[in-house]
């Protein structure tokens, strides 16, 4: 016996053209997202590097600090109301010119306290890392 009407539709296998559709769709808005995310990690990804790479200069600068003599100029704080300013100087950094600078304050007898810090614009916004070390006057005598 022949079946028509809602029996004989159940009784095909296969999607509607309408529900491949619909998971076309879902489909494209998920492949969307995903690309945009891409594009998100791509940017973090360098903006990691240059937050590492400024991390490492400023490392570096404050090591130079901490070898410096403790009378040497570059050291030196002359300001007895609040740390003394040092710098900027420029640095190149991943192609590049950065600012570098660093302030020095005398916090007990024989102990300084360095500070420095590098500014860069990365993607039209400012951005600073900053590194705090102290120096004792023993130090530069060994």
């Amino acid at each position: 016996m022949p079946q028509y009407g809602a029996l004989a539709m159940r009784a095909q296998s296969g999607y509607t053209l309408i529900e491949i559709l619909i998971s076309m769709a879902i489909l494209g808005v998920g492949l969307l997202a995903l690309n945009a995310m891409q594009a998100t990690f791509a940017t973090s990804s360098g903006e990691s590097r240059y937050f590492t790479r400024a991390a490492q200069v400023a490392s570096q600068q404050m090591e130079e600090l901490r070898g410096a003599d403790y009378d040497d100029s570059v050291v030196e704080d002359t300001n007895a109301t609040g740390p003394t300013h040092h710098g900027p100087k420029s640095v190149s950094f991943n192609g590049q010119d950065v600012s570098v600078s660093w302030t020095v304050e005398e916090i007990a007898t024989n102990t300084k306290k360095i500070t420095v810090t590098m500014d860069w614009s990365y993607s039209g916004r400012n951005r600073s890392i900053t590194m705090t070390g102290v120096k004792t006057e023993i130090e530069s005598e060994q």
